[in-house]
């Protein structure tokens, strides 16, 4: 079956399904216990993205492994989502957001190098330094196209838990135009303050104090 992604305002054209990212976050066995005994099916979660500020995830079960990482993926590319990035490689400002158990705190970084190790004479293994965060965010991040970002989880690390926290996360950035609006001040003032909080520095021990 063939999906298409509707393009979100001030979003780029999306590219084709089949040229989306898409990325396996947790695949778990559940059992439903009834009167002919315990019934296993699969439980996929699904994280997909233009790599262009495009992201959705989707959940779906089903008896067969591969055909609940099929349903959800479907789930995800309609259920995608356009967030901003700044110069479109990280996040605006630092965040944080909490889902049940699992807490996230989010802070943009400056850019990154890519190294190359080579492996052996015809290929080279990849090892990117721009991504230090839980792996789940870092999945979604590839699928968003956020190449520089540093986070930490505190509380349950459940890749659920993490992924929705994240999402709380990205929807409250704000850019510095919709800044400007709310706070009355100039673009050029707050232009200043996100390239200073776009540069790298260790996160502050009191934050975890005061929860």
């Amino acid at each position: 079956a063939q999906f298409s992604t509707q393009k979100a305002a001030g979003s780029e054209a999306q590219p084709p399904v089949s040229k989306l990212i898409t990325r396996l976050v947790n695949m778990r066995v559940v059992k439903n216990m009834t009167t002919n005994g315990k019934i296993a099916r699969f439980s996929a979660v699904v994280v997909a993205g233009n790599g262009h500020g495009g992201l959705g995830c989707g959940h779906a079960k089903h008896n067969s492994a591969a055909e609940a990482v099929t349903k959800a993926g479907k789930l995800a590319v309609r259920s995608m989502e356009y967030f901003s990035r700044w110069q479109d490689r990280t996040l605006f400002h630092d965040d944080y957001a909490k889902f049940k158990a699992s807490k996230v705190y989010v802070r943009p970084a400056a850019p990154s190098t890519t190294h190359l190790f080579p492996i052996s004479s015809n290929n080279a293994y990849i090892l990117d330094y721009g991504r230090r965060c839980h792996p789940t965010i870092a999945e979604m991040c590839r699928c968003l196209g956020i190449k520089d970002i540093s986070a930490k989880v505190i509380g349950s690390s459940h890749p659920v838990n993490v992924l929705k926290a994240f999402l709380l996360a990205l929807r409250k950035q704000k850019s510095p135009e919709q800044v400007a609006s709310e706070t009355g001040m100039r673009v050029v003032d707050i232009l200043k303050v996100y390239e200073t909080h776009c540069r790298q520095r260790p996160f502050y021990a009191d934050r975890r104090r005061k929860e």
